[in-house]
């Protein structure tokens, strides 16, 4: 099994507010084996819709085994969650040169909603990195600055933006440190065979202050998988 969860697995929980962020270190067994699957399967990377992820992405639902494996041995407990969860799993390698990012690819996102959430309770995501220069960047999480300014932008960001030119000095590239709107909250660095878990509804972006270290190249690429995963709530430890 490509995805097996290592028998040494460390797990370390962050609060932030009134939820949690879960990194696990020494993650999987071969690591190695499932960053050579990307690298030997580069040519079926292909670029997602505009203005969504900045890179190259690849399905990759092997991956699904191994994290429905964490979250029923360990975050479902932690998370008051049934074991029966619903796993989406790719490769990813940022690589975009931050001139070319559009406004929301410059900002932190919250993830976008599935057609058949109706299904499921609530939304969790997840980061497993596979490279090994650090400098490529691990996750940041933010909140919304809470001030007039920004309740004006929220309501209407492009004309927000179209009245106040000088705003567009907020977000130059890839956003690693607070600035007049988003307050960053915590950052979890990269580490080689560490995931990060956390609430699809907290505010997240790439931590990448070292942009010119971005290539498509895998092999020294910051190449991830990411994956999303459904679950619904035990109502039991409500």
């Amino acid at each position: 099994m490509l995805c097996e969860i290592s028998k040494n697995i460390t797990v370390l929980e962050l609060p932030l507010g009134n939820q949690s962020i879960f990194v696990f270190d020494n993650v999987f067994d071969n690591p190695g084996l499932i960053r050579r699957h990307a690298i030997e399967n580069r040519d079926k990377f292909k670029k997602p819709p505009l203005g969504s992820y900045p890179g190259h992405v690849m399905p990759f639902e092997d991956a699904a085994f191994g994290i429905s494996q964490l979250f029923s041995g360990y975050l479902c407990k932690q998370y008051e969650l049934l074991a029966d969860v619903k796993v989406n799993s790719g490769f990813s390698v940022v690589d975009m040169r931050p001139k070319d990012l559009q406004l929301r690819q410059r900002q932190p996102h919250t993830d976008p909603v599935p057609d058949f959430m109706d299904k499921f309770d609530t939304q969790y995501a997840c980061v497993f990195y596979l490279f090994k220069e650090q400098k490529l960047g691990g996750t940041g999480f933010y909140a919304y600055k809470n001030n007039d300014m920004v309740k004006d932008w929220l309501r209407d960001q492009e004309k927000f933006m179209m009245e106040n030119p000088k705003c567009h000095g907020e977000f130059q590239g890839y956003i690693h440190k607070s600035n007049a709107f988003y307050e960053k909250l915590l950052t979890v660095g990269a580490e080689y065979n560490r995931m990060v878990v956390y609430p699809s509804n907290i505010l997240h972006s790439g931590d990448i202050a070292h942009p010119e270290l971005l290539t498509e190249d895998l092999e020294s690429g910051r190449l991830t998988i990411s994956s999303f995963i459904l679950a619904n709530k035990n109502n039991e430890h409500g």
